[in-house]
């Protein structure tokens, strides 16, 4: 709105979805990482993946690993999501910390992923995913560059910055407005993922 009324240059929404190209080294990469951890949608073992981010720059607008925990056995209970596996992001920094507090929960198809070599790796991973579920991050809108359908977590404070492409985004919000993102429940994003699944048909 601002470059249209400043220079009267218009953008349609069409053109205004971000891209990402990855180079096929990555890609390959991202491929391998998968059968590396059983994932063969080929073969039919685990028809979907979900990505989880749940990191941002600081812990409130993070969710917690309790709550992406918590959503994981939710979903494996359901007998939509049972052939899912889970992605979940995880920062380098806070890897180590990650993979103890996962190595304490027996999650089952939860593989921990971090992109500690190049930038390359973590749109090449998110690419295979049938869906991302993330934090208020890059992340969100590399999912819309990407063509993956995404759930954003997000504060009431800056709804300018949620995913630009409408169509493959759900959008949920912290119940109030002084709310961060670690603030919303496991069971909002689970209400909302049972409407991805009717509405995608994922």
């Amino acid at each position: 709105q601002w470059v249209e009324r400043l220079f009267n240059v218009k953008v349609a929404p069409v053109d205004r979805i971000p891209f990402i190209t990855i180079p096929n080294k990555w890609i390959v990469f991202a491929k391998l990482r998968f059968l590396k951890w059983g994932i063969d949608k080929s073969t039919k073992k685990f028809g979907r993946v979900i990505f989880i981010n749940p990191y941002a720059k600081t812990p409130k607008r993070s969710w917690p690993l309790e709550h992406v925990a918590a959503l994981i056995r939710l979903l494996k209970q359901q007998d939509a999501w049972g052939d899912v596996a889970f992605v979940v992001n995880i920062v380098p920094e806070e890897f180590k910390k990650a993979q103890k507090f996962f190595n304490k929960h027996s999650l089952g198809n939860t593989f921990l992923f971090t992109a500690d070599h190049n930038f390359f790796q973590l749109p090449a991973v998110m690419k295979l995913c049938d869906l991302i579920i993330s934090v208020e991050t890059s992340i969100m809108h590399f999912a819309s560059a990407l063509h993956v359908p995404v759930i954003a977590l997000m504060r009431q404070k800056n709804p300018e910055w949620a995913p630009i492409d409408k169509e493959l985004s759900v959008v949920i919000t912290a119940a109030q407005r002084t709310d961060w993102v670690r603030d919303i429940p496991v069971a909002r994003v689970m209400q909302d993922l049972d409407t991805v699944f009717r509405t995608w048909q994922m």
